[in-house]
């Protein structure tokens, strides 16, 4: 039997677009993808689940540093 995406990851960029990245099996498996693809990149992600339309999970990008405060 194939498997059919149920869960959309994906990203809103800091001008604010939002990208649809891959689509998952499981939930699971997009929180896991979600969490990798933030190690690469500081943008928002969420997690869109095809079956009721709503966003599932989400996690946000830290704040900014503004590195001349830095010591």
């Amino acid at each position: 039997m194939i498997a059919i995406a149920q869960y959309d990851i994906l990203k809103r960029t800091k001008d604010g677009a939002y990208v649809w990245l891959e689509a998952t099996v499981d939930l699971e498996e997009a929180k896991r993808r979600m969490w990798e693809l933030s190690r690469r990149e500081c943008e928002d992600y969420f997690v869109f689940s095809q079956r009721t339309q709503e966003v599932v999970a989400f996690l946000n990008a830290p704040p900014e540093v503004d590195s001349s405060r830095v010591n």
